[in-house]
């Protein structure tokens, strides 16, 4: 499944370059920012389809205009009783496709007893006694399921009755938690049990598609409207209705879709390339300015290499080699003071080779006799260079770090 699109942290977009105007159902697609949201919503689209259907080539098009359908009705900002709702239909529709596989995990020695877990789902969300708590229904499970391990040829009545429970009671902690939101007044509990009778009708193959599309629209809308705006800039807002729109153009391969997948792609990843390099130039310059001006500061030494360094205290100790291995105490930050590692806040210093670690250090590491403390200013080309580390260093970025030698481990 392709995931969701567009949530990374980016600049502003160079040069306008949008694919036209107009468009299916009614929008507009008349900005750059406009076709961003378009392509974001298309490649959603077009990987959920592919996803939910894979190679599956029998009625397509309604398993198509079922995933549609389910996305339609879920990418909206509903109301807490309309949310139980729609998550209580793909509840009572999984779990109904279970019953009528008719065991536990597949499991043929552990058989579905629906009545029990209904009961017992129920009686929990009521606030009602239940055989087990959370904890003891998880282990029970758990340990009586023997995952992995020879299956008995059958099993006590007592002990199917009592997995059946651990079941309901682990389903219904979720449900109480992730989708009654911890509520304890009972008052979405109708609500969901309308829901579930609702699932259970649709259990079944043929309807997997629109309980796909149901979670699928819920989750997405979520995302988008929870985020600043496309690769997570509050100037490049997303458009709900030109994303559902898209999202739909995609699912169902529309004729009148502005962009085919590979065109869509190509477009979109070509944006954030544009917008990353931007930033990283941006970062760059950021960078060199900083050490232009850090270089005139007093006690600020810089190396041919471009390193610079500030001795704040000196040791008395023999310096490493660049074969050694040390030991240190290190605070790594940004130009901005944003710290991105600190051995100081995990209380355990760090170990390791000189010729292992970024050329800023290597080198500068053997300035320091053991018991020196020194505060080091690392170029980009003597760090992470010009693609960073991770989401804490980014391209380009110029690093501080404060570094206190403590040995030199034999």
């Amino acid at each position: 499944m392709k995931k969701l699109i567009g949530l990374f942290a980016a600049a502003v977009i160079a040069a306008p370059m949008f694919v036209g105007c107009g468009g299916p159902a009614n929008v507009k697609v008349e900005t750059e920012i406009d076709s961003l949201n378009y392509a974001f919503g298309f490649l959603n689209g077009y990987g959920m389809r592919e996803y939910t259907l894979r190679n599956d080539s029998v009625n397509v098009g309604e398993k198509a205009a079922l995933l549609a359908k389910g996305f339609d009705e879920s990418f909206k900002k509903m109301e807490e009783k309309e949310f139980v709702a729609n998550e209580a239909i793909r509840f009572g529709a999984l779990f109904h496709q279970d019953v009528m596989n008719g065991f536990l995990m597949g499991d043929s020695t552990a058989k579905i007893n629906e009545a029990l877990i209904e009961k017992t789902i129920f009686d929990y969300l009521e606030g009602k006694p239940v055989p087990m708590t959370d904890g003891e229904a998880q282990s029970y499970f758990m340990k009586n399921m023997s995952f992995g391990a020879p299956k008995p040829a059958t099993r006590p009545a007592g002990q199917i009755d009592s997995l059946n429970i651990a079941v309901a009671v682990a389903n219904a902690s979720s449900i109480h938690r992730y989708i009654l939101k911890g509520d304890s007044t009972g008052k979405y509990i109708t609500d969901f049990k309308a829901g579930y009778e609702k699932g259970k009708k649709l259990a079944g193959e043929e309807n997997a598609p629109y309980l796909e599309g149901l979670r699928f629209g819920s989750s997405m809308f979520g995302q988008i409207s929870g985020a600043q705006g496309i690769m997570n800039k509050a100037e490049l807002p997303y458009n709900l209705d030109i994303v559902k729109s898209a999202v739909l153009d995609g699912i169902n391969h529309a004729d009148n879709a502005l962009m085919t997948n590979e065109e869509a792609e190509a477009y979109f990843q070509g944006k954030i390339t544009e917008i990353q390099e931007a930033e990283a130039k941006e970062k760059s310059a950021e960078g060199e300015a900083f050490l232009k001006e850090n270089a005139t500061k007093e006690g600020v030494v810089t190396t041919e290499s471009g390193l610079q360094y500030k001795v704040v205290r000196m040791g008395d100790g023999a310096k490493p080699t660049a074969t050694d291995k040390v030991k240190v105490n290190y605070e790594g930050r940004l130009i901005d003071g944003t710290v991105f590692d600190s051995s100081y806040e995990r209380k355990e210093p760090a170990t390791f080779g000189l010729n292992q670690v970024i050329k800023g250090w290597t080198e500068g590491i053997q300035l320091m006799p053991v018991g020196s403390k020194f505060t080091f200013y690392i170029p980009y080309t003597l760090g992470y260079g010009e693609r960073g580390a991770g989401q804490d260093i980014p391209p380009y970025a110029t690093l501080i770090f404060d570094v206190e030698l403590l040995e030199i481990v034999k």
